[in-house]
């Protein structure tokens, strides 16, 4: 008997299973919006097809991208057909949208998220998975790299404000698919900061979060032009309130209070580190003062940061010279009457 001619058959038989169970039965699924990010979309992928985890599912939606994005998703899915799937969008619908079409594809057992102008180190999701499964976690995270915001590395006093980045941020996550499909979370459409509000909404259903401390999300942080940046806060009031009324028709505020407070203390900590005009920060300010009254969301017993950062957000929101000039400078301007109109 050729021992070593039954040996190689074997190995191919091993090599071939191994492919229909990643096909059939893949640990993680990751999800790659794309409009128009033929400049790093190859690096962005390649990083997933080196990925140590080898049963990994890499779905790519091409959100009606109308440069180099198309030619190169093909490219990868015609060279790694266990891998890779793609998702065509014929015209662009939102990363919300493409990334709800992205989930519907999904059949891991987590599900994650990678943009297209980022990259992830080749142990990031076996690393991920091990942890969350070791763990038995719903959810599991790990530190990211060169992210150039503007208060990505700024200290509040004794608050570390780069801990809020870590906790919003969704790539350097993964989602336990169950979780998501059983309480139907999803991105909202037409909305900036859609990835926040996701992040708030699973982590509020998850049973706990696995922490891997390793750096291995690799971030770039696209430049906003000025009328982004005179926006951002508008947008950002926009997406808080949407949550907020969301999370009450699903019935999980209440017991979700105490984590929202903090949350919304951190975006007024971070927002004063912006480089929106002082009327636009003030205005911001006030408006999540006021979201904190009108769903009555109360203090509790955290940790000594936690605890610092809320009543430094109370000690702001209460600041008199703030309201004074908040009145005379934004008080008759459309954008604060919204937020004023979405307070009633």
């Amino acid at each position: 008997m050729d021992f070593g001619k039954e040996f190689a058959l074997f190995m191919l038989f091993v090599q071939r299973w191994r492919v229909v169970m990643v096909r059939s039965q893949p640990k993680v699924s990751v999800i790659v919006a794309v409009y128009n990010g033929a400049q790093y979309l190859a690096q962005c992928l390649d990083s997933l097809i080196n990925q140590t985890l080898a049963e990994i599912q890499i779905i790519i939606v091409n959100d009606g991208s109308t440069d180099r994005s198309a030619s190169i998703i093909e490219h990868y899915c015609e060279q790694f057909p266990h891998r890779c799937k793609q998702v065509i969008l014929s015209k662009r619908s939102g990363l919300s949208c493409a990334r709800n079409m992205g989930m519907s594809k999904a059949k891991g057992e987590f599900i994650g998220f990678l943009d297209s102008h980022c990259y992830a180190h080749s142990t990031m999701f076996e690393k991920l998975h091990y942890t969350a499964t070791s763990e038995n976690s719903d959810m599991a995270f790990c530190h990211l790299t060169q992210a150039s915001t503007i208060a990505a590395n700024k200290h509040y006093d004794r608050v570390d404000i780069s801990t809020h980045y870590l906790n919003v941020f969704i790539t350097n996550k993964i989602f336990r698919r169950s979780v998501i499909e059983k309480n139907k979370v999803f991105f909202f459409p037409n909305t900036e900061f859609e990835d926040q509000a996701f992040n708030y909404l699973i982590s509020s259903y998850a049973n706990s979060v696995a922490y891997v401390e390793d750096f291995l999300l690799f971030y770039r942080q696209k430049e906003k032009i000025s009328d982004e940046r005179h926006e951002h806060l508008t947008k950002m009031s926009d997406m808080l309130l949407l949550l907020m009324k969301d999370m009450e028709y699903r019935g999980i505020l209440e017991k979700n209070k105490s984590k929202m407070l903090e949350y919304i203390a951190h975006h007024a900590l971070t927002s004063s580190y912006s480089s929106s005009a002082y009327r636009d920060t003030s205005a911001f300010i006030l408006f999540l003062f006021g979201l904190v009254k009108k769903y009555n969301l109360r203090d509790s017993k955290k940790s000594k940061a936690s605890t610092y950062v809320i009543q430094r957000f109370y000690d702001v929101s209460r600041n008199p010279i703030l309201r004074f000039s908040n009145y005379f400078m934004v008080n008759s301007s459309r954008r604060m009457m919204k937020l004023r109109h979405n307070m009633a």
